[in-house]
């Protein structure tokens, strides 16, 4: 962190020792492992911070160059043609719908199925009768 060797350390406690005393040491040692731990964590806790926002940073960018490529093919779409793909593709097709008579062609389809219907019916007779 600040590059300090083992030697340097060994001196600085010596050091502390003659200033401090040695009954005073012990609570000096926890004193500055608290606050290296308390150091310690703050970094951690700001390189995640900062970690995070570049992420966002980062998909906001990706998001924004998106949109410039839409945006891009909007203004090279063409006005006449349709926006939204139609599909081609062959429907079923359903039956025709018959087509409805006229009067005139049911008063006439009308005469020729009775006459129809009574000559099946006549020959419906003759043939059992036989």
């Amino acid at each position: 962190m600040f590059d300090i060797g083992f030697g340097e350390i060994v001196v600085v406690c010596i050091v502390a020792l003659l200033v401090v005393g040695p009954d005073e040491f012990p609570q000096l040692v926890a004193t500055v492992g608290r606050w290296l731990g308390k150091v310690r964590r703050f970094l951690s806790d700001t390189k995640a911070d900062f970690d995070r926002e570049v992420q966002r940073i980062d998909e906001l960018k990706r998001k924004v160059d998106q949109e410039l490529e839409i945006a891009e093919a909007h203004r090279n779409l063409d006005p006449n043609q349709p926006t939204v793909p139609v599909a081609r593709r062959s429907l079923p097709q359903a039956p025709a719908a018959p087509i409805p008579p006229t009067d005139s062609d049911t008063t006439a389809a009308a005469v020729d199925a009775s006459d129809a219907d009574a000559a099946e019916r006549s020959g419906a007779r003759v043939k059992q009768s036989s």
